[in-house]
Parts: C-alpha cells; sequence; structure tokens
C-alpha cells in the first residue's frame, strides 16, 4: 500500500507496529522465569530449563510449545 499523507494509512502503520510490539513481548514471556536464555541454534533461540533440558519455542496455528533438542545444544 502506497500511502502520501493518509490519515488512515498513518493509524494502520500504527496498528501494525502496535501489534508487532504485542506479539513480542508475548513471546518473550513464554519462557519460564526459571529457564536460562542461551546461544541460538539454527535460527532458534535456545533456553535451558530448570531441570537441564534444553528447548526452543515453536509457534504453529497460534499454539507455542516447546521442542527439545540435544543439551549439548545449549551453550550457556
Amino acid at each position: 500500500m502506497f500511502c502520501n499523507k493518509n490519515i488512515n494509512c498513518e493509524k494502520n502503520k500504527m496498528g501494525l507496529k502496535t501489534i508487532s510490539l504485542i506479539a513480542t513481548l508475548v513471546l518473550c514471556s513464554f519462557g519460564n522465569d526459571k529457564d536460562k536464555k542461551c546461544n541460538e541454534w539454527e535460527g532458534h533461540q535456545l533456553y535451558k530449563g530448570e531441570k537441564g533440558g534444553c528447548y526452543y519455542i515453536k509457534i504453529k496455528n497460534k499454539k507455542r510449545t516447546k521442542v527439545y533438542v540435544d543439551k549439548e545444544k545449549c551453550n550457556c
């Protein structure tokens, strides 16, 4: 969409920025406070759980799940 001093267009841009910010906050808050943020692996942010498991968050059809990988992949 091309925007040229159009008020509705500016409102749409602000709406998209707001949605993006909310999505980021939701994703960041999904991890457990006790879980430790580690390195990235194949484009995924890895976390180490309180029992030592290594996982990343997968989102599919608006559902968030933990996908576990080998513990050696977490360098934290």
